[in-house]
């Protein structure tokens, strides 16, 4: 249960933001929260998350920082995941660590340093995880490519970030990563390279996931274009599957803001006989905080300049909200979720029952 106290004991800490307006719209995100994403219990079942949060929290392009909501809100809705790997944390920790406090003291995180270069962006990858469910196996680290496993000298842009835990009975390696995005266009050496992280780190995780006979999740920001885009078919050629509940007509696939992309995606390659899908999805936030019915409310808090610096147009100042400022607020991505059955405990006994008379 995220924190709640600060919107009444601690009223200085919002300034200008109105505590019983945060109160107002987290009732709203619960109640859609709570139609869409499974309860979460603590037998049964094991709820796995992915999010992009854009830029946490930086504010290098000046349209910030995050106000102390959408730190509530962010929490609100990472409560809902047993485990949840966050891509684009910033050299600074203190937003995590806030983010931290409102989810409470049994959320637990674990995070990388910033990977260097200019390819690195500055960023850090975490997992963050509820300790009531999800228990670390004391294996993390961060994956370095042997020789020949990619272009000569040239690691991932980012480095991707693995950890062991267990659920219950479910015992598993999680990787996140944030691949390189490039350019658009498919024949272009940005693009290229983007298919080659994404097919690069699939066979090198199948492969360990064959040798250790371990289940394997892979997850995070992928820039995958489509179904059927070859960024795709890196991900599934090297030995991953998705869960076809996420592509299926009850949950839009894509987890872009503009609904055009499935950026963000989640693969496993598990042990035989050890992976049910339950349920999956991808929760979009604007349904209840930031919505585009809010703009009015927002407007004079937002920067007169775009990220660019340059002059918003005030004809455009909607539009810019939409589709800009509020991206810096929550995000530019959607986050995506899948439910797995972690309870084996009838197929265990069973194996070792005696005959029935």
């Amino acid at each position: 249960m995220p924190f709640y106290q600060d919107l009444k004991r601690r009223p200085q800490l919002y300034g200008a933001e109105d505590p019983k307006f945060i109160a107002a719209r987290l009732v709203e995100l619960r109640k859609i929260l709570n139609a869409q994403i499974p309860e979460r219990d603590l037998r049964r079942s094991l709820i796995v998350g992915t999010w992009n949060i854009r830029d946490f929290d930086n504010n290098k392009f000046g349209q910030g920082p995050r106000r102390q909501e959408a730190f509530h809100y962010l929490a609100e809705v990472i409560s809902r995941f047993d485990i949840c790997a966050i891509q684009e944390i910033d050299a600074d920790l203190q937003p995590l660590k806030r983010l931290m406090q409102l989810l409470g003291p049994s959320y637990q995180y674990m995070v990388t340093d910033i990977t260097l270069g200019a390819s690195g962006n500055g960023e850090r990858l975490a997992f963050v995880y509820d300790t009531r469910k999800v228990t670390f196996r004391n294996l993390v680290g961060e994956i370095v490519l042997p020789p020949g496993k990619t272009a000569p000298s040239r690691q991932i842009a980012r480095t991707p970030f693995m950890a062991a835990f267990q659920a219950g009975w479910f015992h598993f390696v999680i990787c996140t990563g944030h691949i390189y995005y490039g350019e658009d266009s498919p024949n272009s050496a940005g693009f290229k390279r983007r298919v080659e992280e994404i097919a690069t780190l699939s066979r090198l995780l199948a492969d360990r996931a064959k040798a250790e006979g371990e289940n394997y999740i892979f997850l995070g920001d992928f820039n995958v274009v489509s179904k059927t885009d070859v960024t795709m078919k890196a991900l599934l050629d090297g030995g991953f599957t998705v869960p076809a509940a996420l592509f299926g007509p009850a949950n839009p696939e894509t987890s872009n803001l503009g609904g055009d992309k499935i950026y963000d995606q989640i693969a496993f390659r598990p042990k035989s006989n050890e992976l049910k899908f339950m349920a999956a999805g991808v929760f979009d936030w604007r349904q209840a905080v930031f919505r585009d019915a809010d703009f009015a409310r927002y407007q004079g808090v937002m920067p007169v300049k775009d990220d660019a610096g340059a002059a918003v147009d005030p004809a455009k100042l909607e539009r810019h909200y939409q589709t800009k400022w509020r991206t810096w607020q929550m995000s530019d991505h959607l986050p995506k979720w899948v439910q797995l059955e972690i309870d084996f405990s009838d197929a265990y006994l069973e194996r070792i029952a005696l005959p029935t008379p």
